[in-house]
């Protein structure tokens, strides 16, 4: 089942490849870029074959190619390219040729067996084009990794897929690691690339040592990547501490196996070499479906640990000036406890033990040479007297320590006047809100002088016009009782 799923994942990485270069191939047809050649050359063999004229298309371009060795392939990639384009047709031409060449090298990488000599040779003209076309070569790579990202993030959707990048994925990845400076800080094309094989080695799951090798294989263009501007790689740190000790397989029962294979002791008629270059194994791995012939069978698990190794030793090193450097490795150094005692090959365990004491005397040194927070506070620190000090032993709060005297005379001035002046204004408050004062209490008083005044006249009118009612009893004429009122006017 695990077979069927990675052969799957690769039939899809393949065609989704091949018909996305199609695509491009007819888009930029039909938009122009494609440079026309005067005719299509007839193919002959690789020794008479000294035509210059580039192909009209890339199905062309690539028969032809087939039919040429890694010598006649150089030779006419030479004749096809101009050393220093002048024209702008010149310069579409090699724009297309570059095309071209990225296409058919991504062909190689998934044709089997892998044709190891041509790969080679189309890396140094690639790499001399790139510095010819940077924006060109840029704008070709970046697409081709978002097109890489896509495909990965579906693949990651579907559980029966595992999402492993196919061989002309990895050969690409591996181009791009030569072609562009991995000690830029900020580059357009390996910032994505670092994402892209970070993203492979956290989510992709290990089934069997086919994983694992493609994870080795992306391990080691990290350590590429990294290694001019000695920065640091996490999760390729985290993949290879997690196949040391087992966390990163899927599958107990195989972990089991390769348990029981690490620790059966070697055969008498075995000999224990040294360890090959980190990688050894990248044109064989991609040579065959499986992967596993070319490494040897049951001990490719142990060429996988020696490589795992390799590789780590090599990112250990470049944290040799960093401070943080024990508690970033300490995953490993206990992955290489986990490990255990490699019995099969004695001089893989040699190297595991190597190893360890070295992130251990490492680890030791770097802490010994830290100085704790608290003794670093109470150390004694001796200022240097200077003419104008910015900060005086015995300061006295107001005192002005200025050596220029008609300055901070003038400077004094100008704080008596502010003062002065805000003096003047306090007064000038005060005095206000007095008159103020003054003011309203003199009007007060009229207003209540006033008040009494109408009210003494209200209140003697109030009188008169009771008497006036009432018939005069208050002082006013009153009628005698008893008298008759006069008749005929006679009393």
């Amino acid at each position: 089942e695990s077979t069927e799923g990675n052969d799957n994942d690769e039939a899809r990485n393949n065609n989704v490849t091949e018909e996305e270069e199609d695509s491009e191939n007819e888009t930029a047809a039909k938009s122009g870029d494609l440079a026309r050649g005067n005719g299509l050359p007839s193919l002959a063999n690789s020794a008479g074959f000294t035509t210059q004229h580039l192909p009209e298309e890339y199905k062309t371009f690539a028969k032809i190619a087939d039919g040429l060795d890694a010598v006649a392939l150089t030779a006419w990639v030479q004749k096809l390219r101009k050393r220093n384009p002048q024209t702008q047709e010149e310069r579409k031409n090699m724009q297309v040729l570059y095309g071209y060449l990225m296409q058919y090298f991504a062909h190689l990488g998934g044709a089997r067996p892998v044709e190891s000599k041509k790969l080679d040779a189309l890396v140094r003209p690639l790499f001399e084009m790139s510095a010819q076309l940077p924006m060109y070569a840029q704008t070709v790579a970046h697409s081709r990794i978002v097109k890489m990202q896509d495909v990965h993030n579906a693949t990651l959707r579907e559980e029966t897929l595992r999402g492993w990048p196919s061989p002309q994925v990895i050969v690409q990845i591996k181009l791009w690691c030569l072609l562009f400076p991995g000690s830029d800080f900020a580059h357009p094309i390996l910032g994505p690339l670092s994402l892209l094989i970070g993203s492979y080695l956290t989510y992709c799951p290990v089934v069997d040592l086919q994983d694992a090798l493609t994870g080795m294989l992306l391990c080691g263009c990290a350590l590429q990547l990294v290694q001019p501007a000695k920065r640091y790689f996490p999760e390729a740190i985290n993949f290879l501490t997690g196949i040391l000790d087992g966390s990163k397989w899927q599958d107990a029962d195989l972990v089991a196996r390769l348990a029981a294979v690490r620790n059966a002791p070697p055969p008498p008629e075995a000999k224990d070499t040294e360890s090959n270059p980190i990688l050894r194994p990248v044109y064989e791995f991609l040579s065959t479906k499986r992967g596993l012939a070319s490494l040897g069978g049951r001990y490719a698990y142990l060429e996988l640990l020696d490589n795992a190794l390799d590789i780590l030793q090599s990112f250990c090193t470049l944290l040799d000036d960093d401070w943080a450097a024990p508690e970033l490795l300490e995953d490993i150094h206990a992955s290489l406890s986990a490990l255990g005692t490699v019995v099969a090959r004695p001089s893989l365990d040699a190297k595991r033990l190597a190893l360890a004491s070295r992130l251990s005397n490492w680890s030791r040194s770097i802490r010994a040479e830290r100085v704790r927070l608290p003794v670093a506070s109470g150390a004694s620190v001796t200022v240097k007297k200077t003419y104008n000090p910015r900060f005086e032993e015995d300061y006295v709060r107001g005192r002005d320590y200025d050596v220029d005297r008609e300055r901070s005379a003038m400077r004094r001035l100008r704080r008596e006047f502010a003062s002065e002046a805000k003096g003047a204004a306090r007064e000038l408050k005060k005095d206000n809100y007095y008159l103020a004062e003054q003011r309203r209490r003199e009007a007060q008083e009229a207003s209540a002088s006033l008040r009494a005044e109408q009210q003494r006249n209200f209140g003697m009118l109030e009188q008169l016009e009771a008497d006036m009612r009432s018939g005069g009893q208050s002082g006013g004429f009153s009628r005698q009782k008893g008298m008759q009122p006069r008749k005929n006017g006679r009393g």
